[in-house]
């Protein structure tokens, strides 16, 4: 598909028919609309894709006039060369004697005599069938459809078909254990019958067939993925809410698991054809799906995995300042604990010891040090003793790794992020309390998904991942996916979680968050892309982390964060009473 231009429109076109109140001699299906339904919100809540940029028609929509006059306008005439077009057909598919004779020159069927003689189409919502006459209308020939594929030359094209012979053009309908997706007739095909095509013309289909080693290559401009081969049948695959396609569920389920996986239009029929296979228990004699493209398109990442980075504004990704050494200021009247503290200070790379405009300011009593913030909010109070020392620089580095976090902030964000505990505001608890953290995500670009960590201060220093956790991980198709799972936009979410969780995430929420006495820190952190806690655990995931440790992960965590074409934050600091 080559290397996408940022300036490149996407449109699509999705067509689902089940034949709900149609021609009595077509046989209803279960699950096309719900394939068209399912590509739709797949594309729109999971891939972030634009809904303005996508047509469906479905069931008394989905006419043979309303699909050809939609392509032309909405496909062809709507699109310029370099642009994106995507078309899903999901309904019946059939096979009937060619009324164009060009079927010789599909490459596909290699020259078979009885195969060249019949063409296979599509079956739109108003196909007339009349069993007396022997008479078929208003059908989609792959002829036809070929025809308009031309004038999309220059435009980055995939097909998506899930129908009976999509292989040929690209549903069955036979009474077995499966419902297949091919319309047949009541009267042999070989028979004389008369067949009504939209026009005189007898176009060719203008494919060149190419011979190597006796086998034909064909390598279209266009990339085109098919339920079937050209003479076989597309099953239907029932889900807990209805039915699909077996091969489009086969590529909803892969696309939902891995939405950021780029995964290539090879990858993508190889877990097709082991789904069909496996899950769906249908031979390979039955369905086997196919990927047909350019030279490199097999290699190339499926086209919806795209989209979202060509299409989408999100606004500038501002750096992330350094934090310089956190300036420290020691006063009081213990001298021995004076001392002490400036010394151990000194030894640290987190913390330098000036009097000039100081962030922090520790005052040294006789039986305890406080540690202010140069606002003069109190931060913590450690009491004199052996461990005095320690536990100041314990609080100190905590306090760094929180203003380290802190300067995590993207003022040109295109979203609001909103978090709070129990109520908005609230800001006292205790540590009796066993609390519900919530968070909210508004106004994402393209209304798209986007991806949720939560990180906690501590008192006692520690910084940890408390969303997503170590056991939360999705192990799905494919390696293990150390990612965490989308946000809805506009929907409150909650930790613990309050909802059970949908099909669609990948991670499961049911943290009980119990507060330590002192001041807790809470960073929750929206981005655009999943975080990859391989890159920033250093191949494994690690959920605490104290000391330099703790600052080593908030600096990989910067680095992950930049990453993101869109990211935003928010933060909450709250008093912890015993």
């Amino acid at each position: 598909m080559g290397i996408l231009d940022a300036q490149a429109k996407f449109r699509a076109l999705l067509v689902g028919i089940d034949y709900h109140d149609a021609n009595s001699m077509i046989p209803r299906l279960g699950g096309a609309v719900n394939d068209v339904n399912e590509m739709y919100d797949l594309m729109t809540k999971t891939l972030g894709i634009d809904p303005l940029s996508i047509k469906t028609l479905i069931e008394k929509q989905a006419t043979r006039d309303a699909i050809l006059k939609t392509f032309q306008a909405w496909l062809i005439k709507g699109t310029e060369p370099g642009d994106l077009v995507f078309f899903q057909y999901a309904g019946h598919g059939t096979q009937v004697p060619d009324p164009f004779n060009t079927q010789a020159y599909d490459p596909l069927k290699k020259g078979k005599s009885r195969d060249i003689e019949l063409a296979e189409a599509f079956v739109p919502y108003d196909t007339e069938i009349h069993e007396k006459h022997k008479e078929i209308r208003q059908l989609i020939y792959d002829t036809e459809l070929h025809d308009l594929l031309k004038q999309l030359s220059g435009r980055k094209v995939t097909l998506f078909l899930d129908c009976c012979h999509s292989g040929g053009i690209t549903r069955d309908f036979k009474q077995t254990k499966a419902v297949t997706r091919f319309l047949k007739f009541p009267w042999k095909l070989w028979e004389s019958q008369t067949i009504a095509p939209a026009n005189n013309a007898l176009p060719h289909r203008g494919i060149v067939r190419h011979r190597k080693n006796g086998q034909i290559k064909w390598n279209p401009e266009y990339s085109f993925f098919a339920a079937v081969r050209y003479f076989q049948s597309a099953y239907e695959y029932p889900v807990h809410n209805g039915k699909n396609g077996a091969f489009t569920r086969s590529v909803l389920d892969i696309l939902r698991a891995n939405p950021k996986a780029k995964l290539t239009n090879q990858q993508l029929l190889n877990y097709a054809q082991t789904f069909i296979r496996n899950k769906a228990g249908i031979s390979e004699s039955l369905q086997s799906p196919l990927f047909i493209g350019p030279n490199e398109a097999k290699d190339m990442p499926f086209m919806l995995l795209s989209v979202p980075d060509s299409l989408i504004s999100e606004g500038e990704t501002p750096q992330i300042p350094n934090l310089d050494k956190l300036t420290v200021w020691v006063t009081g009247l213990d001298n021995r604990v004076r001392s002490d503290l400036i010394e151990a200070i000194s030894q640290y790379d987190f913390a330098k010891i000036s009097e000039i405009e100081p962030y922090s300011i520790i005052k040294v009593f006789d039986d305890r040090a406080e540690i202010y913030h140069a606002t003069g909010k109190r931060i913590a109070v450690v009491q004199n003793g052996r461990n005095c020392v320690v536990d100041v620089i314990k609080k100190l580095e905590s306090e760094y790794i929180v203003r380290e976090l802190a300067m995590m902030e993207n003022p040109k964000t295109p979203f609001s992020v909103e978090m709070w505990i129990d109520s908005p505001g609230k800001q006292q608890f205790s540590t009796k309390d066993r609390v519900t953290l919530y968070y909210r995500v508004n106004q994402l670009p393209g209304n798209r998904n986007a991806f949720f960590t939560l990180i906690n201060v501590a008192p006692d220093g520690f910084v940890s991942i408390l969303y997503p956790g170590k056991s939360d991980f999705y192990t799905g198709p494919g390696d293990k996916q150390f990612i965490n799972a989308p946000v809805e936009p506009g929907k409150i979410h909650s930790i613990p979680k309050k909802q059970p969780l949908s099909s669609e995430q990948n991670v499961v929420v049911d943290l009980r968050i119990r507060l330590a006495e002192g001041q807790e820190y809470f960073k929750g952190i929206v981005t655009s892309e999943p975080v990859d806690w391989r890159n920033i655990n250093a191949g494994q995931f690690r959920a605490s982390f104290k000391g330099n440790a703790g600052r080593k992960f908030t600096k990989n965590l910067k680095r992950g964060i930049i990453r993101s074409r869109f990211w935003g934050t928010d933060s909450i600091r709250v008093e912890v009473n015993p």
